[in-house]
């Protein structure tokens, strides 16, 4: 079952075992992506994904959205988190 939400946050998702981030196609249809597998994105105007196996995708999102989603992807997966859980520092945590 997979749950998400295209919030522009860039929200992980878990399905089949792989870590995916939701994207948009122009037509509306919303799709999984993994993001290990992009070789690079580009905005020509329309944000182009490339993939390492050469498919092009075009997206709604924009570079710095998709970028953003990326880097909570990779942040979670270093810190050894669950998909979408947010890790606070202490500074954070306390009322400063």
């Amino acid at each position: 079952m997979v749950h998400h939400a295209l919030s522009g946050q860039g929200e992980r998702v878990r399905k089949g075992g792989s870590a995916v981030i939701p994207v948009t196609r122009l037509n509306k249809d919303a799709f999984l992506i993994n993001p290990d597998k992009i070789e690079f994105i580009e905005e020509t105007p329309d944000t182009v994904v490339s993939l390492e196996s050469g498919r092009k995708l075009v997206v709604l999102e924009s570079a710095d959205a998709l970028q953003q989603a990326i880097i909570a992807y990779r942040r979670a997966i270093y810190m050894g988190l669950p998909f979408g859980q947010e890790r606070h520092s202490k500074a954070e945590s306390m009322d400063l």
